[in-house]
């Protein structure tokens, strides 16, 4: 089903902080390029999440799509999901409506995470428009970097470290959205085929 997707609010936290890549890189002091550092790891940090389509620091998203779908659950992605902040849609006299958030239930256990209608419940009729259903939901591991787990934490830090050591970095016939191998092999057990 297509749908689109917007960040409401980004993390509020880093998934690793300067003094983190200044201990795993063993650098003697990084307070001179604390800005260079702090893009380096927020650029690594959005290259491994796009790479293993997982949202690692909590973070709000609103999915739009044009209709409710025709089975009893939608899926979220950006995994993993922590909480669904409500469910809204225009109504076929296209006012907009907030979803009874009885009658539907939010599964954080899978993977990616879904909301399933409750027994007995159905979608509402909507107005035809791109965005008719609107889903705002808090996706990742935690509110802090801490709450992300330790091998997704170590493929920042060896991004950044890879990045800070090799400035100029290219490699010819790689893909834009390719990571360096020992980093692919570290995130491995993060992706997961978002299923929509």
């Amino acid at each position: 089903m297509r749908y689109s997707l917007a960040t409401v609010t980004e993390p509020t936290a880093a998934v690793v902080s300067p003094a983190d890549i200044e201990r795993y890189a063993r650098l003697v002091d990084v307070s001179a390029e604390i800005d260079h550092i702090t893009d380096l790891i927020a650029a690594a940090t959005k290259q491994c999440e796009r790479w293993s389509e997982r949202q690692f620091v909590h973070a709000t998203y609103r999915m739009q799509l044009p209709e409710f779908p025709a089975c009893e659950e939608v899926y979220l992605p950006k995994p993993p999901l922590s909480s669904v902040t409500h469910v809204k849609y225009y109504d076929t006299a296209n006012t907009l409506q907030t979803f009874t958030s009885s009658y539907y239930h939010v599964d954080t256990d899978s993977q990616p995470g879904r909301i399933v209608l409750a027994l007995g419940q159905a979608w509402p009729a909507t107005y035809e428009r791109p965005d008719a259903v609107q889903l705002t939901f808090v996706a990742g591991y935690g509110a802090a970097g801490t709450s992300t787990p330790a091998n997704v934490r170590l493929a920042v830090k060896m991004l950044v470290k890879t990045w800070y050591d090799n400035p100029d970095m290219y490699v010819v016939g790689a893909g834009v959205n390719e990571l360096p191998a020992n980093v692919m092999a570290i995130l491995g057990g993060e992706t997961i085929p978002v299923v929509l």
